[in-house]
C-alpha cells in the first residue's frame, strides 16, 4: 500500500499471503500491514481487509508456460504452485518460482524509487527556479466538503461550519445542520497588499471545522493549516480537489459571527 502525491507514492505497508494459506471459498479477513521486509517491526501501519480465494485459470497456466518457453519470467502468484507441480520439480521448483517473484518484486521497487527520486530531483529543480515577488497577492480557498467528521451533539451529529483564516483576515461558512458529510461549495477570497517574501515565509492558511451551537460558544471539530509559500510552490500554484485530514483539538471554542 502507497501513499500517492504529486512527486510519487510513498510506501505505507504491505502484506504477504502464501498460496496455501488461501479459502477454497470466498472469504474476508483483515491483516496488519508489515514493512518492506515482511516484518512486523512494531510500527502501527494500520490494517487492510480482504476478499480472496484459490482459484485455478487452465488457460492461463498454459499461456504462462508459453511465456516461460519463450523467456518471458512473469509467473501469477495464482499459477506458481500449479505451475510447480505440472513441471515435476516439486518443492524446489516452486521455491525456484518463489525466488524469481522475489527478485522481480525488488526490481519493481527499485524502479519505483529511481522514478520518486527522479521526480523528487524535477520537482526540487523547479522550485529552485521560482522567483516570489514583493507586491500584492489573492488567496482563493475553496471549500468543497467535509466527511465523516466527529459527532458532537447528543443525537449523533454536529452542525459544521467552517473557518479561513488568512493574512489576518476571517471568513466562514454557512452552518450546515445535523451533518456529519456535507457539501459547502464556498469560495473564500483573501487580499494581501505590499506583501514580501519574508512575510509570505510566516503566513499560513488555517482551516478550523466547528461544532456550531445556538446557545453556547461553538466547539472545534478539528483544524489543519497549511504554509502560503508552500501552496505557492506546487503546480499552478494551487492544491487542487485534495482531501485534507484535520487534527482533533479537545478544549477549544469560539463564537460565530
Amino acid at each position: 500500500m502507497r501513499d500517492k502525491d504529486l512527486i510519487g507514492a510513498d510506501f505505507l505497508g504491505v502484506i504477504k499471503i502464501k498460496i496455501g494459506d488461501l479459502p477454497e471459498k470466498a472469504q474476508r479477513q483483515s491483516y496488519y500491514l508489515k514493512n518492506k521486509n515482511f516484518e512486523d517491526d512494531g510500527n502501527k501501519r494500520g490494517t487492510i481487509t480482504l476478499g480472496m480465494q484459490w482459484s485455478y485459470d487452465v488457460d492461463a497456466a498454459k499461456k504462462a508456460q508459453i511465456k516461460r518457453a519463450q523467456g518471458v519470467t512473469i509467473v501469477s502468484m495464482f499459477e506458481k504452485k500449479k505451475l510447480a507441480s505440472e513441471t515435476g520439480g516439486g518443492q524446489e521448483d516452486e521455491e525456484s518460482i518463489e525466488q524469481e517473484l522475489k527478485e522481480q518484486d525488488l526490481a519493481r521497487q527499485e524502479e519505483e524509487r529511481q522514478k520518486i527520486s527522479k521526480a523528487r530531483q524535477e520537482e526540487a529543480e523547479r522550485v529552485a527556479k521560482l522567483k516570489v515577488e514583493d507586491g500584492d497577492y489573492v488567496v482563493k480557498v475553496h471549500i468543497i466538503e467535509v466527511r465523516d467528521l466527529k459527532a458532537e451533539d447528543a443525537n449523533g451529529t454536529s452542525d459544521p461550519v467552517v473557518y479561513v483564516e488568512a493574512f489576518g483576515q476571517e471568513q466562514h461558512t454557512i452552518v450546515k445542520q445535523k451533518q456529519n458529510s456535507c457539501v459547502f461549495d464556498t469560495l473564500f477570497f483573501f487580499n494581501a497588499k505590499d506583501v514580501d517574501r519574508d512575510q509570505l515565509e510566516m503566513e499560513q492558511i488555517t482551516v478550523s471545522v466547528f461544532d456550531a451551537d445556538t446557545f453556547s460558544r461553538n466547539d472545534l471539530i478539528g483544524r489543519t493549516t497549511f504554509d502560503v509559500l508552500n501552496v505557492y510552490y506546487r503546480k499552478n500554484h494551487e492544491m487542487y480537489k485534495q482531501w485534507v485530514g484535520y487534527v482533533q483539538y479537545t478544549q477549544s471554542s469560539r463564537s460565530l459571527s
